[in-house]
C-alpha cells in the first residue's frame, strides 16, 4: 500500500467518534493498534474457524477476530500511546522566498514567502513561527601561545523579528503542506558581511512547535546588499597626500565608492624634493578588520587558505585593539625610476575588488574598512607612502551614476 492511502485510511480511522476524542498519542496508538490487532486476530480467528468448521468456521472465525482486534486492538494501542513517550518529530522544513538572485535583498525590502514542511514520520504541530535574525560577531585577541593567537568571539543581536503561522494539527508522513510568512527587513539596516574577524548575518529561520516537545526547524541566509552613500567631488576626484624628505606624493580617485566586483581606478602623482631612484612603486588595496578590545596588536595578514581557514602573517605591536590587514589586490607602478629635483611623473593604474560580501561596515564592536595605498621604495631614504580610504558596497554598480550629485573637492592630507 503506498504512503498516501496509508496517510487516508489513518485520517479515516481517527475520525471514528470513540477515537476522535482522544488526545494525540492514544489516538496514535489506538488506530495503530487496531489495524495490527485486527490483522492478527482475523488470520487467527479464520484459521481456527476453519479447521473446526471448515469454511463456514472460517468466515466466522475471521468476523469475531476482527471485532475482538478493534476492540482489543484500540484499548491496549491507547493505553500504551499515553504511557510510552512520544516518538521524535522529523520532517524536512524548506524556507521558499520571492527573493531573487540567490536570496538577494536589500534594507526595506518585503521578504515574502512559503514554509514547506514534509513530515518523515507522523507528528502533531502545535504552532509555527518564522524568525527574520540579524546576528553580528567580533574577534578579539585573548592569549598567545603555542598553539598560536587565541580569539574571542562575541556574537551581537543586530535584529529580531517573526510572524506566526497556523500548522495543521497532525502531520502525516509524506503529506507536504506549505504556510505563507512576510516579514521586512528595517532600513537602515547592517548589510550581510563574511569577514573573518568582524561579520553580519542575517537568516531566516522556520520553528514549528510539536507535540513530542522537541520543535522541527528550518533556515535559509538572506543575503541584504549595503547602501552605498553619495559623495561629491564636483568632477575633480578624491585626493590624498603625502610629504616625506624626497618627495611629494598626490593620490587621485575618480570615485571613493565602489561596488564589490568592480575595479578602483586611480592616479598618482610623484613630485620630487630631492633626485632619487624609486626602487619600487607599489600599489596595495587593503581590507583592515578592527575590533576595540585587544592587546593593541596588527597582524599583516599573508598567506590565506580559504578552505582550512588558516593563514599567516606579521603580528606587530601598534593599533588599537585586535586589528588585521588582508591584501586584496596589488600592483607595481614602476621600478627603478629615477626622478631630477623638481620633477614629477604621474602614473595610472587599476586595482580589483573581490566579490566576497565584504563591504564597509562600521558598529561599535567592530569596522571594517578598505584602503588604497602607495608605497614608494628607495634606498636612500625611508619608505614614503600615501592612502585613500575607498567605502565598497555590495549592490548594483549601475546605480551609482544616477545617485552621484555635482560634488564639492574632497582632499585630505596625510
Amino acid at each position: 500500500m503506498s504512503s498516501h492511502r496509508q496517510s487516508r485510511l489513518l485520517t479515516a480511522l481517527e475520525r471514528l467518534p470513540i477515537i476522535s476524542r482522544m488526545p494525540l498519542e492514544p489516538k496514535r496508538g489506538a488506530v495503530i493498534g487496531m489495524l495490527v490487532a485486527s490483522l492478527v486476530l482475523v488470520c487467527l480467528g479464520g484459521w481456527l474457524g476453519y479447521l473446526n468448521r471448515a469454511e463456514l468456521g472460517a468466515v466466522a472465525g475471521a468476523g469475531s477476530g476482527l471485532l475482538l482486534g478493534i476492540l482489543l486492538g484500540a484499548m491496549l494501542g491507547a493505553l500504551a500511546g499515553a504511557i510510552l513517550p512520544p516518538r521524535r518529530a522529523r520532517a524536512e522544513v524548506i524556507i521558499e522566498t520571492n527573493a531573487s538572485s540567490g536570496g538577494r535583498c536589500s534594507p526595506g525590502d518585503v521578504i515574502s514567502g512559503y514554509v514547506r514542511v514534509t513530515p518523515e514520520n507522523s507528528f502533531g504541530a502545535t504552532s509555527g513561527k518564522v524568525y527574520l535574525v540579524c546576528q553580528g560577531y567580533a574577534c578579539h585577541e585573548t592569549d598567545e601561545n603555542d598553539d598560536g593567537l587565541t580569539l574571542d568571539r562575541e556574537m551581537i543581536d543586530l535584529h529580531v523579528s517573526q510572524c506566526e503561522f497556523e500548522p495543521l494539527a497532525r502531520m502525516r508522513q509524506g503529506v507536504s503542506s506549505r504556510y505563507p510568512f512576510k516579514l521586512t527587513i528595517p532600513e537602515p539596516a547592517q548589510p550581510t558581511h563574511h569577514g573573518y574577524v568582524c561579520g553580519i548575518q542575517w537568516t531566516l529561520h522556520a520553528l514549528i512547535e510539536t507535540s513530542t516537545r522537541e520543535p522541527i526547524a528550518g533556515q535559509q541566509e538572506m543575503m541584504v546588499l549595503s547602501t552605498p552613500p553619495v559623495f561629491s567631488s564636483h568632477g575633480r576626484g578624491y585626493q590624498s597626500a603625502s610629504e616625506s624628505l624626497h618627495c611629494h606624493l598626490t593620490l587621485t580617485l575618480p570615485q571613493a565608492v565602489i561596488a564589490e566586483g568592480q575595479s578602483i581606478e586611480a592616479n598618482l602623482r610623484i613630485a620630487a624634493l630631492e633626485t632619487f631612484v624609486a626602487d619600487e612603486v607599489r600599489a596595495v588595496l587593503l581590507r583592515v578588520e578592527n575590533t576595540p578590545v585587544g592587546q593593541d596588536h596588527t597582524v599583516y595578514v599573508g598567506n590565506w587558505d580559504s578552505d582550512l581557514a588558516q593563514f599567516q602573517g606579521e603580528r606587530l605591536p601598534g593599533g588599537r585593539g585586535t586589528t588585521y590587514v588582508w591584501l586584496e589586490d596589488e600592483a607595481t607602478l614602476a621600478q627603478d625610476l629615477r626622478l631630477e629635483i623638481a620633477q614629477s611623473t604621474t602614473l595610472s593604474f587599476k586595482l580589483n575588488v573581490p566579490a566576497q560580501w565584504r563591504p564597509t561596515i562600521a558598529l561599535d564592536e567592530g569596522t571594517v574598512r578598505w584602503k588604497l595605498g602607495i608605497a614608494v621604495g628607495s634606498s636612500r631614504y625611508p619608505q614614503a607612502r600615501v592612502f585613500h580610504e575607498v567605502i565598497i558596497y555590495t549592490g548594483m554598480a549601475e546605480i551609482m551614476p544616477l545617485l552621484r550629485p555635482d560634488p564639492i573637492p574632497l582632499i585630505r592630507r596625510t
